[in-house]
């Protein structure tokens, strides 16, 4: 007995009365699939009459051809491979992965019914690749998708795609996302978009990856030290007696100066100010011609 069992990853395995060969397949036109079997030659499969599917082979690439009206073609949804069976004439085969096709669904010998089955598409158009996004920002994922067959998922993975973490629920495919960036940082990071149903499981198609490894980075915390300018005034401290006319000098010490200075004199401790220089180089010291009213509450 012969068997065909195709997988969902685009795989045929054949086994013919104990002899067990392994291959992949592609759909090549309406009513035909090739197989390109791994290292097999000659003859190894030949028709099983008019109601039936026919195989011819060349070298390693077999080429399956629909050939009777009452054959039946199934198109599954289940995740799991899924094996010919030609007792009932049935031959069940997956979309391969990223191919559209169009193969007959039903044939009757009153009526032929064709249907069509296009794959969905989806490209990711940011993030592309070379990219730094930094955790805690909100970054925008968008990704443009044809033959959209409901909704997605969408992943990111920190290791060029050998592992996944899921960065949303199921969502309606509205061709963006925005996302709080979180996880590790890392310099091998994709983002993977998959058609899933409502409970988060993968349906029968291919997930769409970004096309290359982005940055993940954490937020730089740069310290900037502010330090502030600071001036003692040594002369006049306090309780001296300067003489209106007579030239005193006015002396401080300064830490941290940031440009010039200006002197004035207060009458009142400091309630209201008198300018007595324009703007001077920060010398530490000043030679004051004393004017003003006379009194006993003077600040510089």
């Amino acid at each position: 007995m012969q068997t065909v069992e195709f997988t969902r990853d685009g795989k045929v395995i054949l086994e013919d009365s104990g002899s067990v060969m392994t291959g992949t397949y592609e759909l090549i036109g309406n009513d035909v699939v090739k197989v390109s079997l791994d290292g097999v030659s000659g003859a190894m499969l030949s028709g099983y009459g008019a109601d039936s599917w026919e195989y011819t082979i060349s070298g390693n690439i077999m080429t399956i051809q629909i050939d009777g009206e009452s054959t039946t073609l199934t198109r599954i949804g289940a995740s799991t491979p899924q094996q010919s069976v030609y007792g009932t004439k049935t031959l069940t085969i997956p979309p391969p992965p990223n191919q559209q096709r169009t193969m007959p669904i039903s044939e009757s010998t009153s009526m032929k019914t064709t249907a069509s089955v296009t794959t969905p598409n989806i490209t990711i158009n940011a993030p592309k690749g070379g990219e730094t996004w930094y955790i805690g920002n909100r970054e925008l994922i968008t990704w443009s998708s044809v033959n959209s067959v409901g909704q997605i998922l969408l992943d990111v993975s920190y290791d060029s795609g050998k592992t996944w973490t899921a960065i949303s629920t199921p969502i309606e495919d509205t061709g963006n996302f925005g996302w709080t960036v979180t996880g590790l940082a890392s310099t091998h990071c994709r983002i993977r978009v998959e058609f899933v149903d409502s409970y988060s499981n993968p349906l029968n198609y291919p997930a769409f990856v970004s096309v290359a490894d982005f940055t993940i980075s954490q937020i730089t915390k740069t310290t900037v030290s502010i330090v502030v300018p600071n001036i003692t005034i040594n002369a006049p401290k306090g309780g001296e007696a300067w003489f209106v006319g007579d030239r005193n000098l006015i002396t401080w010490n300064s830490v941290n100066s940031v440009g010039q200075v200006l002197l004035a004199v207060s009458y009142d401790s400091g309630k209201t100010w008198t300018a007595i220089s324009t703007p001077i180089d920060n010398s530490g010291s000043f030679g004051w011609w004393v004017t003003g009213l006379p009194s006993t509450h003077c600040r510089i």
